[in-house]
């Protein structure tokens, strides 16, 4: 925050750092729990942020249509 000029001001390095230590944090979760869809929240003006499996099912809301386009199309979603 830049209080200086009276306003707040964008820290991209808090930001970076904050999106690096969340992506980590979901990914150890989401590999221990297993593959699915999942929700992310954060309360506004608050403090935590929530992850929560909605569903086993990989392709959540995909339509069948899209998946079988994309697994046409990559092989390594085919394959896991």
């Amino acid at each position: 925050m830049d209080e200086s000029r009276g306003q707040s001001s964008w820290d991209y390095a808090t930001s970076i750092a904050f999106t690096g230590s969340l992506l980590s944090w979901m990914k150890k979760i989401i590999s221990t729990e297993g593959d699915g869809v999942w929700s992310l929240k954060y309360v506004e003006n608050g403090r935590d942020v929530y992850l929560q499996k909605k569903s086993d099912a990989k392709t959540g809301f995909l339509t069948p249509e899209f998946v079988s386009w994309r697994t046409e199309d990559c092989p390594w979603v085919k394959n896991g």
